[in-house]
């Protein structure tokens, strides 16, 4: 959740609540507030207002990315109305 991530919200409850409910199965969670994504040891990558950018660059690593609807940043995306 980069560039967002230090803005109080209902985005950063979801997004730590669902890293806080993953727990008991034993998924390991990675909270990354910012635009540089460390993907070592990654298996999923799941976006909450990525950039397009930074969606090609997890998916170039081999990485499936799947992108949250909770949060959508209309200046990054010039189809927004």
């Amino acid at each position: 959740m980069p560039r967002i991530g230090r803005v109080s919200g209902g985005h950063k409850v979801q997004l730590e609540e669902t890293a806080k409910a993953l727990w008991p199965y034993d998924v390991e969670t990675r909270i990354v507030w910012d635009s540089e994504i460390e993907l070592g040891g990654v298996d999923l990558v799941h976006g909450f207002g990525l950039n397009p950018a930074e969606v090609h660059s997890c998916r170039s690593s081999g990485l499936p990315v799947v992108i949250s609807p909770i949060y959508w940043d209309c200046l990054l995306y010039t189809r927004c109305v």
